[in-house]
């Protein structure tokens, strides 16, 4: 009798602890699993920026294009720091931006080199992008230019460079491609109410404006 007793205690304390090193490893598991999720959530904006993929996901209109490329300006205009690799692989996200023709004149190795020195300028003075704003909707111009369709995108930046703020106005011109994505030809520098005060020269992406 004894040894039976004997027997279903150990089956008991067998089967308990079977129990316990399977709920551990469950825990285990999870906190794993969640501490995976977590690291996925915290993908920062440079992770994010540095990540995307335009042949997937290209902004579908001229607005949210240039709201897109506002994201890189500010990521390599801001308080973010950018190692060289990451500043040439910003480059030719930029670069995917730009009409082929924009981009022919600005081969990656040179627009990298560009970006960079660019970057550099404005840290120099202390200077960095704080905030940008794109007109709305049914402000966004669209039209012809050479048989082909365009669209014309106001842009702000606000800049803080030492102790004093400033303010500067972009009117982007973009060209659909043939894949009907909305590619940057350049811009011109405006007034707040879109008016060109560049002489009318449309600035190449990455030529310094001041």
């Amino acid at each position: 009798m004894k040894a039976r007793r004997a027997a279903r205690t150990v089956v008991v304390v067998a089967i308990c602890a079977c129990i316990i090193v399977a709920y551990y490893i469950y825990l285990d598991r999870s906190a794993s699993k969640n501490v995976a999720n977590s690291d996925n959530g915290q993908a920062t904006e440079k992770d994010r920026l540095l990540d995307m993929d335009f042949g997937k996901n290209y902004p579908p209109t001229p607005r949210e294009a240039i709201k897109t490329y506002n994201r890189y300006l500010s990521l390599c205009i801001g308080d973010t720091k950018l190692s060289k690799n990451d500043v040439k692989t910003l480059s030719g996200k930029i670069r995917e931006m730009m009409d082929s023709e924009l981009a022919n004149e600005n081969p990656p190795d040179e627009y990298a080199d560009r970006l960079a020195s660019e970057i550099n300028d404005y840290k120099s003075r202390k200077a960095k992008i704080i905030s940008t704003q794109v007109c709305d909707t049914s402000d966004v111009i669209y039209g012809k230019l050479d048989g082909k369709d365009v669209a014309y995108v106001q842009a702000g930046y606000s800049i803080k460079e030492a102790s004093s703020y400033s303010k500067t106005y972009q009117k982007f011109v973009l060209r659909m491609d043939s894949n009907s994505h909305w590619k940057i030809v350049g811009f011109h520098l405006t007034d707040a109410d879109g008016n060109t005060i560049s002489g009318g020269h449309t600035i190449k992406a990455g030529e310094k404006t001041k």
